[in-house]
């Protein structure tokens, strides 16, 4: 059956933030799903690259983060409603945040020793020297303290390998988070190569939410197998829609 839809489709984000980020979560999809067919990320990105009418809309989880497995995993698996969860190798399976979640955690517990101003430089590198940030994050678990887990969320950590593994493989694609990552080919295979381990292919998806790819990083991914980058941009998308650059569409 033919199915009639809008000349836009959208990339709708979702991801943790506390414990009621997802209440609404159902309805919020059943709203998408009167105006769009939800599909995979694949998906859309084949259409736009045929350039075939749209109508489409895909659910990105940010992070595959303990609080998005339990609450909008579950939801999705059980409507049976595709999804991509874009995730950072370096991150999942440990008691560890975003680099700059973890600064921003450090100062706020230790602010004796780790000034507001200390803070505003480390997080001005965390896009350009990703690696130095958490060199001294490393450094920081010695010298000013442990992170201070008890005091946290723990939705907010990230889920293991085995309960990403565990998701049907109908329903669900798995992208790479480019935020804090060094765009160069040494780094790059490096961390294909673990994802493709543990998940068993390398990612065809990014997304780079904090900051504009740079032509010579753009380079690289596609040099790499990425096909498409999701942005910050709010917009719908079209048939013409850049692949490097396509927009969100935030509920929030």
């Amino acid at each position: 059956m033919m199915w009639f839809g809008p000349r836009n489709s959208v990339i709708v984000p979702f991801d943790y933030r506390d414990r009621e980020s997802f209440v609404d979560f159902e309805e919020q999809l059943s709203a998408i799903q009167q105006h769009y067919k939800i599909i995979k990320m694949s998906q859309l990105v084949d259409s736009i690259k045929k350039r075939k009418r749209q109508g489409l809309a895909t659910i990105a989880l940010s992070n595959p983060r303990k609080g998005v497995m339990l609450q909008a995993v579950s939801a999705l698996v059980s409507l049976e409603l595709p999804f991509i969860i874009f995730l950072d190798p370096d991150l999942v399976g440990l008691n560890r945040l975003p680099l700059d979640e973890e600064l921003r955690t450090y100062q706020k517990h230790y602010p004796e020793h780790f000034s507001v101003s200390d803070l505003k430089y480390w997080l001005s590198k965390v896009s350009s020297e990703p690696g130095n940030v958490d060199d001294f994050l490393k450094q920081a678990r010695s010298k000013i303290g442990p992170l201070p887990v008890d005091h946290l969320d723990s939705l907010q950590f990230f889920s293991t390998w085995g309960k990403l593994i565990e998701i049907s493989p109908e329903l669900v694609e798995f992208g790479f988070n480019l935020d804090h990552q060094e765009l160069n080919p040494e780094a790059l295979e490096r961390k294909f190569k673990f994802f493709n381990c543990q998940l068993k292919g390398n990612p065809r998806f990014g997304r780079c939410h904090e900051r504009s790819l740079t032509k010579a990083e753009e380079a690289v991914l596609l040099k790499m197998g990425i096909e498409a980058v999701l942005t910050a941009k709010e917009s719908e998308i079209n048939r013409d829609s850049d692949l490097y650059h396509l927009p969100i569409w935030n509920l929030l």
